[in-house]
């Protein structure tokens, strides 16, 4: 409380600018700091919190577990902000490293124990020396630009324990020529190798989401875009950004990336039935963009994954800023669109089936949005919950969640065209055993090869 009161007092009689020693003296007076080995430090609850340093800081700097007998609980955001006598860094502790290193301009090695679990956001952001640091493998996720700007690093290594790397984490390391994603790793956010200008080998997991301009600024980008102005990674579109004009995206391409089309001059774009998720923000700021077909069942596009059967987080602005966007033609009935969620201008044409999820979504909003029918639905296939052309095991298990669904009170979310598609036996209604006998049309037919008649599954 101490220290709260005395920094309220400094922004507010403009002592925010005063010099580093001042604000040390005033740091020490509230909080009772101590110096050890150059650091300082005080105690609280009965732990040591690393506060900042004095002249005295040597330039090998080993933080300790404990300081006299306590245990070194958390490295506090500044406390080396701007520390040019710095040269390494050894943590022995498993502190909470903060926002604690940023620009040590001669800092050069890092070593941190695997004990560590939580890093924070720029722990070492604008560490331009920096040649080598570990990740440790106490930590899931690599915090946004934990190391933005160090442009000395020349390699790093991954652990597979890492399920995620955040926003900026590598930007502008423009050493880097070479990164390996372990297959631990489900996701890689906005921008996370963006700068990294020498960067020209790139492996990456079939089954790791990654940000379309994760890579932006890459050498390994711009040589992929000089063959096409489709990136394509893993089966999934991941940049599209120079492409322009009409763009059809080839059959086969199961997803595209988050931000994947941003700011391309593209001006219609036809989604193929092979697609079954768009990312968040993929068309912003398309200015020229005006006119859009999906052809499959994209079930997250209203945040509700009619693939699955039940609501996701889903993908949201998809098309925000897109203008001049005027038509959406949704040619799957199931392809729960939310033109307002995906912000589409008002006054734009939604063109679907009669009794479509684009109607439904499209109506909803009033004068909005104005539908225009494209008739009847034809129908589909047997067993084909979700309108996509086949029979898989997400068609088994979206019928089971609508059932679940039932039998726990709700209303079911099946339109006439699935109940007549996935009422295998003919009783009239979706339930379970329709379920499991999709699952063994699916088995039989797809994974062992055979050629089985729904007649020969249904029992006799």
């Amino acid at each position: 409380m101490k220290r709260i009161y005395v920094l309220l007092c400094a922004a507010i009689t403009g002592l925010s600018g005063i010099p580093k020693a001042a604000h040390a003296e005033l740091t020490a007076f509230a909080e009772e700091e101590q110096v050890f080995q150059g650091m300082t430090y005080i105690i609280d609850d009965g732990f040591a919190v690393i506060t900042g340093y004095t002249a005295a800081l040597p330039d090998e700097l080993t933080i300790p577990a404990k300081i006299e007998s306590y245990a070194v609980w958390y490295i506090q955001d500044d406390a080396f902000l701007d520390c040019s006598q710095l040269k390494r860094v050894t943590v022995s502790s498993n502190a909470i490293i903060g926002k604690a290193f940023r620009n040590c301009s001669n800092l050069e090695c890092v070593v941190l124990p695997d004990t560590v679990t939580q890093i924070r956001a720029s722990a070492f952001e604008n560490c331009t020396a920096l040649t080598e640091i570990n990740i440790p493998s106490g930590i899931s996720r690599i915090p946004d630009k934990l190391l933005s700007g160090c442009k000395s690093l020349k390699a790093i290594q991954i652990p597979d324990t890492i399920t995620e790397i955040g926003a900026l984490a590598f930007e502008n390391c423009t050493g880097l020529t070479e990164i390996v994603i372990p297959e631990s790793v489900q996701s890689i956010q906005s921008m996370a190798f963006s700068g990294c200008s020498n960067l020209t080998a790139v492996q990456i997991p079939e089954t790791t989401d990654v940000s379309g301009d994760a890579l932006n600024g890459t050498a390994w980008l711009t040589a992929k875009q000089a063959e096409d102005p489709l990136v394509m990674l893993s089966g999934i579109l991941l940049n599209g950004t120079q492409a322009k004009g009409e763009v059809t995206v080839p059959d086969g391409v199961t997803g595209l990336s988050k931000y994947s089309f941003f700011e391309s001059a593209v001006s219609g774009i036809v989604i193929p039935a092979s697609t079954t998720k768009i990312g968040s923000y993929a068309f912003r700021n398309c200015t020229e963009l005006s006119s859009v077909t999906i052809l499959g069942n994209i079930g997250n596009l209203s945040a509700v994954d009619m693939t699955a059967g039940k609501r996701t987080k889903g993908a949201i602005e998809i098309f925000k800023g897109c203008s001049n966007l005027r038509e959406i033609t949704v040619l799957n009935p199931f392809c729960d669109f939310d033109p307002m969620i995906q912000r589409v201008p008002t006054g734009a044409v939604i063109r679907g089936y009669e009794n479509s999820s684009a109607q439904k979504n499209a109506e909803k909003w009033g004068t909005f949005y104005q539908f225009e029918s494209l008739g009847e639905a034809p129908e589909q296939m047997t067993g084909d919950f979700d309108g996509d052309g086949e029979i898989t095991e997400k068609d088994a298990q979206g019928v089971l969640n609508a059932y679940t669904d039932v039998v726990a009170g709700g209303e079911s979310a099946l339109m006439p065209q699935q109940v007549r598609a996935c009422d295998i036996d003919g009783d009239g209604a979706v339930k379970a055993a329709d379920a499991q006998y999709i699952l063994v049309y699916f088995t039989e037919n797809t994974l062992s090869h055979k050629a089985v008649t729904w007649e020969e599954i249904l029992p006799q």
